[in-house]
């Protein structure tokens, strides 16, 4: 998958930004309960098997605002890391418009919408969100749950 860019969901992008700045922090932000420090490594792992990341607008700014959930100084840092990742990132536009004409628009809201069109690209998206998960491969689109790599843990209940 050398070639293949890589597309994260909000939540993702958050994971990997927080643990990025230190992977004790993610224990203690408040939207990263459902990770530990062996989820950043697989998710860190993850992300290097591919060419590189694309971002959209509609995930950095969400994953922005997910950021805000920390006390300062601390999102600071992470905002900081953040502006490191969009800098080391490609970025990729997909209008509003565009995203809306997917019929899981209605179902799932834009910022899902633009994921799936930009998995229609040819990126592969890795999402911790089981019902854009579940679009993605019903629409025959390059997807993968971050569940399934998290059920691959020996100590993953």
């Amino acid at each position: 998958m050398a070639r293949i860019p890589l597309v994260l969901d909000s939540n993702l992008l958050l994971l990997l930004t927080v643990g990025l700045v230190g992977v004790e922090h993610i224990a203690r932000h408040k939207r990263l309960r459902a990770y530990d420090a062996k989820d950043f490594l697989i998710l860190s792992e993850r992300v290097r098997q591919f060419s590189g990341l694309i971002l959209c607008p509609n995930v950095a700014t969400d994953t922005s605002n997910l950021i805000r959930h920390a006390d300062r100084p601390l999102s600071s840092r992470y905002g900081e890391m953040l502006r490191a990742l969009f800098a080391s990132s490609e970025e990729q536009f997909v209008a509003t418009v565009h995203a809306a004409g997917r019929a899981e628009y209605a179902r799932l809201g834009v910022t899902d919408a633009v994921l799936l069109r930009m998995a229609e690209t040819g990126a592969y998206l890795l999402t911790a969100d089981l019902e854009l998960y579940i679009a993605a491969l019903a629409g025959g689109l390059p997807a993968e749950n971050f569940a399934h790599l998290q059920a691959l843990r020996a100590d993953y209940q």
